[in-house]
């Protein structure tokens, strides 16, 4: 026993001296910094990168402010240029130039025209294109003069989709109203029978 206790304690030993070796090699027992003072760098170090970029920001913001003074002073000197160059304008006269005039007149004579016509005449069977071969106009400013008319009240009268255009006096237009408000409800081939039989084409 006493053989087997002395071989445990040599084998304890040798352990330890090879644990104690190992740590030594790994630097465990060298003189490590305090932690405090490690911490007092990295903070220091902290700060000063923190000032660092303080003072980038101060200087972006800086030209900022110098570009910006800079924007502000072109746009006051280029509004007193405008101002100063605007005094030397003067608007001496306005009006309406003379060929802009003659033409609103011959526009106007023109619609005095047409509204003569097509009351004369009071259903075009050719649709418009009696009144463009009349007064040397294309259909469809035709339709434009005949839509202009019925909109400003000097004509009366229906205008169908293929450009066909009768004339209606006030007394058939009331006839035909008065019609559908004693009648009520009408269908369109009623309704087509008595514009016939009121409606009269000269």
């Amino acid at each position: 026993m006493n053989t087997d206790a002395v071989l445990l304690a040599i084998a304890v030993i040798g352990l330890v001296t090879t644990f104690g070796i190992t740590l030594y090699l790994v630097g465990y027992f060298r003189s490590a910094p305090e932690p405090t003072a490690q911490r007092r760098q990295m903070r220091a170090s902290l700060i000063a990168a923190s000032f660092r970029l303080e003072a980038a920001d101060a200087d972006e913001d800086a030209r900022e402010a110098e570009l910006e003074a800079m924007r502000l002073h072109q746009e006051v000197k280029a509004k007193a240029d405008f101002e100063r160059w605007r005094a030397f304008m003067s608007v001496e006269d306005t009006g309406v130039d003379a060929a802009m005039a003659d033409d609103e007149s011959a526009e106007s004579e023109r619609l005095h025209a047409v509204a003569e016509y097509v009351q004369v005449r009071r259903r075009m069977h050719r649709s418009n294109s009696q009144v463009a071969a009349e007064f040397g106009l294309r259909t469809e400013a035709v339709k434009d003069h005949i839509e202009k008319l019925v909109a400003s009240g000097r004509l009366s009268g229906i205008l169908d989709d293929r450009g066909k255009f009768i004339t209606l006096s006030d007394d058939e237009m009331n006839a035909v109203a008065l019609h559908i408000q004693r009648k009520g409800r009408v269908t369109l081939h009623e309704l087509g029978l008595e514009c016939n039989r009121l409606i009269h084409v000269d």
